[in-house]
């Protein structure tokens, strides 16, 4: 299953909220990345788009926030696309390095040149999804 998410209330103000991407090019492009993370992980699949409509991301249903693995996306300043791929440390099992200049916190957020090469990324260090 592939939902698409209106936003969560957190602190009284609604978060990812934007329901959809700003450019048809951009909401399209996020829903291949939850198909492709559906048929990765065998997973429902949560898409769903910053307030300001300019990023969005497929994220598997479970865990905190739905964030424990995700494919996003951005709507660039000059109208291309960039990638992004999501893995949270505490909740999958991953062969990450723990001194990966991407980490924040507890979670991973590492750049990709595509939407495959990310599903790539993921494939390789997810091996499993703890929620």
């Amino acid at each position: 299953m592939i939902n698409r998410e209106v936003g969560r209330v957190v602190g009284g103000q609604i978060i990812g909220g934007g329901y959809k991407g700003e450019t048809a090019a951009l909401d399209q492009e996020v829903r291949r990345a939850a198909e492709l993370m559906q048929a990765q992980f065998g997973r429902s699949v949560s898409m769903r788009f910053n307030s300001n409509r300019r990023s969005g991301g497929a994220w598997i249903i479970g865990g905190y926030w739905d964030a424990s693995v995700g494919l996003n996306v951005t709507l660039e300043s000059d109208g291309t696309l960039s990638y992004q791929t999501g893995i949270s440390l505490k909740e999958t099992v991953n062969t990450v390095d723990r001194n990966s200049k991407y980490i924040l916190c507890d979670d991973e957020f590492r750049p990709a040149e595509s939407l495959e090469a990310g599903i790539r990324y993921l494939a390789d260090n997810v091996q499993t999804i703890l929620v």
